[in-house]
């Protein structure tokens, strides 16, 4: 129980830090091509330091948490082969324009 709630802690309090980087009109890295990936990678993250927390109480934590943790490993590899491929197909079909050409 305190894994979960830790987890939901964890998320809220990275979505008020996002608003406030927002806020403060920092620089947006976490709005550029690799801002899903990212995002996915944070849930990612705070489901194994859930899980970590579940190991104090159950060792091997639970099971939930396992079975989480492994589905949202898949999701972050998915995530980042398609990042990594909607990189390249915009890399092959973007060209720049030349100068030659506005003239």
């Amino acid at each position: 129980m305190y894994a979960w709630l830790l987890i939901l802690v964890l998320t809220v309090v990275e979505f008020v830090a996002i608003r406030w980087w927002l806020n403060r009109q920092v620089y947006p890295f976490f709005f550029n091509d690799w801002a899903p990936f990212l995002y996915t990678a944070l849930v990612t993250l705070n489901v194994a330091i859930g899980w970590l927390v579940s190991s104090v109480y159950e060792p091997g934590g639970t099971g939930g948490l396992q079975l989480m943790l492994v589905i949202m490993g898949a999701l972050t590899i998915v995530v980042l082969l398609g990042t990594l491929f909607l990189r390249w197909v915009v890399r092959l079909d973007m060209t720049d324009i030349s100068d030659k050409e506005q003239k």
